[in-house]
């Protein structure tokens, strides 16, 4: 009996082997994809130019923050939201998030030669500046530390109005009918849904540092708001609480917007048009208007789902 379980002990071992040995060579394709997947997608983009079509006025700017890392998704997000729209905005900004480079500048300004492009010392003077000016020159070290905060600091810091705030991993299959509506006569403020609450933070917690309910599962991969609206000296004291209770974690930037959305009365964008990780039969049609490749479906966006923006040869 003793001999029959030393045996069944070594079959569980040789088990365990086996499924780490297939988890790693599983792991190692999977990562060999998207490092090929990425590269062909970098390629691309520097071959893309302005979508054929008039100038579209708009009464916000369009805005990303990007760097090195992901310029050539800023790229087919921004070349996508130009065909999806007929043509692309009169008004958009990129943001540097300190890695940008002239030669990403570049590909970027050959699909919107009008785009306004913050570089690292421009936004550093103005992020300093409106931080000072604001009380809260000692966030300024938290913005060199968590690149993720520079979506709220940074584009407040540069463009005090409406501003269309877009992720980089995201493309427009086809027309947003409410982010063009708003584009046009900017209003209350919108987001895009998660699958999930996704806030590092309780929601109790959350409700409690901001006095307000917060609204479900908020994605910040869209935001739409007017930064004039922003009442700073109450959410500086926010963004000081939530670090005191909670520190600084990969969903802070987007718990710090939900707690925006939640003050300010935001709106929720239609769940089956703006989503976050497309699976299945919709991340093969594309029915949506704009899907954000998140976690399972990046490695889909990264191999295929860009192709049909890619310039012909």
């Amino acid at each position: 009996m003793s001999r029959l379980r030393g045996v069944a002990r070594q079959l569980g071992v040789g088990r365990a082997l086996y499924r780490l040995r297939k988890a790693q060579r599983e792991g190692f394709v999977y990562t060999l994809r998207m490092w090929r997947a990425n590269g062909s997608l970098e390629r691309a983009a520097r071959e893309l130019r302005q979508f054929p079509g008039p100038e579209i006025p708009v009464n916000a700017t369009v805005v990303w923050l990007t760097g090195a890392q992901h310029w050539h998704q800023t790229a087919f997000c921004l070349y996508s939201l130009g065909q999806a729209l007929g043509g692309t905005p009169d008004r958009v900004a990129i943001l540097s998030d300190g890695t940008l480079e002239s030669r990403h500048a570049d590909a970027l300004l050959a699909i919107a030669p009008k785009a306004h492009i913050f570089r690292k010392e421009e936004l550093d003077a103005l992020s300093e500046s409106h931080l000072r000016t604001i009380g809260a020159g000692d966030l300024f070290d938290l913005r060199n530390r968590y690149i993720h905060i520079r979506k709220l600091l940074d584009v407040s810091a540069a463009l005090n109005g409406p501003t269309l705030l877009l992720d980089s991993d995201m493309l427009f299959h086809h027309r947003p009918d409410e982010l063009i509506d708003w584009l046009q006569e900017p209003a209350s403020p919108l987001y895009m849904h998660d699958r999930r609450d996704n806030y590092g933070c309780s929601v109790e917690d959350m409700e409690q540092l901001c006095g307000a309910t917060i609204p479900p599962s908020v994605n910040s991969g869209v935001i739409a708001i007017d930064r004039a609206s922003i009442d700073w000296l109450w959410f500086v004291g926010v963004i000081r609480g939530l670090i005191a209770l909670r520190g600084v974690n990969f969903y802070t930037e987007q718990c710090l917007y939900a707690m925006l959305m939640a003050r300010l009365g935001g709106t929720a964008l239609p769940r089956e048009r703006y989503i976050v990780r497309p699976e299945g039969q919709e991340l093969e049609e594309c029915s949506a208007p704009l899907h954000h490749y998140t976690w399972t479906s990046r490695l889909p966006y990264l191999e295929s789902r860009w192709r049909p923006f890619a310039a012909k040869p």
